[in-house]
């Protein structure tokens, strides 16, 4: 076992207190958060994985774990390069519990010998307004920086931004430090509104971290090289190209990276105008995506950044270099799409102009876009009016008249106007609260067309993954991360939540391991071996995050799905599975069920993914 360490900090008088972790069930960030024993209620965890600061690419993530204030269940958030600096504190894992009087910054840094912790007060809303030429995260970012860590040459600074502060969707956001100038490849534990709990509950706006701490790592290559090559036949480097070809440049599409690998790949799947484009023929959506996406949203990605080779990294030495940026803009797949298509958006620049206010307002990009989308059709359809929100203009969606470039920049501008509608306006207080609180608020055919999974009785909420899959409505125990199974192929429901329960435990390994899951077609088979090398154990790793996720589903509380839109995006997923080929006749059966009784086929085909999910995690 590891000689893990632990600081506990106290925000509410600025104590702390290294700890020597002697739980034999921890092996990383996830299970010291779970093992603290209060489900993350108490307690908000940042930790980085056990091979971490090692040559291995990928190891490096941080992993933020707590109780999220967006769904209402334990939840954890990674971001990507920010485990290779926290290295250098001293400790593997931070614990924060209390609250301090004021928003504050922490600093936690490791120099010579001496660790040392302070909370210090800072005027985060006259921060947020501007510092510089920057504004919100990015501004806070830079001050923060400035003004306590460059002195000492912080490694990173984590940072939350105005909707932390007003709802429950705030994100946690960083960038790489590079010789001494924050760089514009800024990373995210975005899911799960973590960044919301460190503000709300501990008054933790922002952290600074680094030091000159030398742990024991992983350095033998020889070694790993020797497990690849038994494995795969081939040294890990060229291993790990093979495995992330579609983050770094897919030769078969000619494009790289989330957002173009998935945009040349789907086609008329893509999910547009708040996923009422499922209710469209397979023959309009393709003219559709041939014509805003092929033609014009993904050819300026390929153009600016792919054909110009603008790849980066995330702060750690990694060959995927996923990370497309185009000016201080970075680009992946998800933010670009809820903000991009699902919005009516289909230009880089209305995109960017939308996706960079998001951001710098501190939002999940997910969890926002989706929102955004659902609020933009209420506005469209009359059921949200000018005199709640203020805006008069409503979104240009029709496509017969609808311009990539002019109607991009109109809808772009809507989504600006209602994120500050949301963050400053009193009658937007229950879309402060989530999806799920507005649509039930807003009531009729307006919360029918909303989109989310639903966990518990109140305000629990994620806007799904962007796959027009049934794997991104699953129940799961935690919702919104790619603990589920999200191919195309169609299963039989109960064996679909098999499927995700399977995917569960492995991410919760690729997680707690603090790996990325891009990495995932080596790791999830050679990384227990590596970490079982390097710590001279023989832990059975699947039979430990099984563990682990068998004690999270005890708080199984996700609910089936409340609207007519989720509803429609099943049933169409069903016919156009059997339109690909998919010739099961129990296919074919649940279509007939949806068709005849739509609420009541999708209340049994909810029912039969979560019994698969409880078989499987429950044993």
């Amino acid at each position: 076992m590891k000689d893990y360490r632990a600081l506990h900090i106290n925000a509410a008088d600025g104590s702390s207190e290294l700890r020597k972790v002697d739980d034999p069930r921890v092996m990383g960030p996830v299970d010291y958060a779970w093992r603290l024993g209060d489900q993350g209620r108490k307690h908000t965890t940042i930790g980085s994985g056990p091979i971490a600061g090692s040559f291995v690419p990928g190891s490096n993530r941080l992993v933020v774990c707590g109780w999220s204030p967006l769904v209402d269940s334990f939840f954890p958030s990674t971001m990507g390069g920010a485990g290779l600096p926290w290295d250098g504190i001293g400790a593997n894992y931070v614990a924060i519990s209390g609250k301090a009087a004021q928003p504050c910054v922490l600093e936690i840094y490791n120099v010579k010998g001496k660790l040392g912790v302070t909370v210090e007060p800072i005027d985060v809303e006259t921060v947020w307004k501007g510092h510089g030429d920057q504004h919100g995260v990015y501004a806070l970012m830079h001050r923060v920086y400035e003004e306590h860590g460059a002195q000492w040459n912080a490694a990173r600074v984590l940072c939350v931004g105005p909707a932390a502060a007003r709802t429950r969707a705030g994100a946690i956001a960083s960038a790489p430090i590079k010789g001494g100038k924050i760089s514009h490849v800024d990373t995210w534990a975005g899911r799960g509104g973590l960044g919301s709990r460190l503000l709300r509950e501990h008054n933790i706006a922002a952290i600074c971290f680094g030091g000159d701490y030398e742990d024991v790592d992983l350095t033998d290559r020889k070694l790993v090289d020797g497990m690849f090559a038994e494995k795969f036949g081939k040294p890990l480097k060229m291993v790990d190209l093979e495995k992330t070809t579609k983050y770094r440049f897919d030769p078969k599409f000619k494009t790289g990276g989330t957002f173009g690998s998935n945009y040349h790949n789907l086609r008329e799947l893509v999910l547009l105008f708040n996923y009422k484009s499922v209710l469209l023929g397979d023959e309009e959506r393709l003219a559709l995506w041939k014509r805003l996406i092929e033609a014009h949203y993904v050819k300026q990605f390929d153009e600016e950044i792919v054909a110009e080779k603008k790849n980066f990294n995330c702060g750690e030495p990694c060959g995927a270099v996923c990370k497309k940026v185009h000016g201080e803009f970075k680009k992946d797949y998800e933010p670009y799409q809820t903000m991009g298509p699902l919005t009516g958006i289909f230009d880089q620049r209305a995109a960017e102009e939308l996706n960079r206010y998001a951001d710098a307002c501190g939002f999940d990009g997910i969890q926002i876009g989706g929102e955004l989308a659902w609020l933009m059709e209420c506005m469209k359809e009359g059921w949200l009016g000018a005199d709640v929100t203020g805006i008069a203009d409503k979104p240009e969606w029709d496509t017969a008249t609808l311009d990539p470039v002019t109607s991009s920049a109109h809808n772009a501008s809507i989504g600006k106007r209602l994120i500050r509608w949301m963050l400053e306006d009193p009658r937007a207080a229950a879309a402060r609260e989530g999806i799920r609180t507005a649509a039930r608020t807003l009531g009729g055919a307006a919360a029918q067309a909303a989109v989310y999974n639903a966990n518990g009785d109140e305000h629990g909420c994620m806007v799904p993954n962007q796959y027009w899959v049934p794997g991104v409505y699953a129940p799961m125990p935690i919702m919104g991360r790619y603990y589920i199974d999200y191919g195309y192929d169609w299963k039989p429901p109960r064996e679909l939540g098999k499927k995700c329960a399977d995917r569960m435990v492995q991410e919760l390994m690729i997680d707690n391991y603090g790996m990325c899951r891009f990495h995932r077609g080596w790791a999830e088979t050679l990384l227990p071996e590596i970490v079982n090398d390097f710590f001279g154990q023989k832990l059975d790793t699947t039979a430990h995050h099984l563990a682990i996720a068998r004690e999270i589903s005890a708080d199984y509380r996700a609910r089936p799905w409340e609207t007519e839109r989720v509803l429609d995006i099943i049933a169409t997923y069903l016919i156009h599975a059997r339109a690909a080929g998919c010739k099961d006749e129990g296919l074919s059966g649940w279509i007939d069920r949806f068709q005849k009784d739509k609420q009541a086929a999708g209340l049994a085909y909810w029912q039969e993914i979560h019994d698969g999910v409880s078989e499987k995690l429950k044993g």
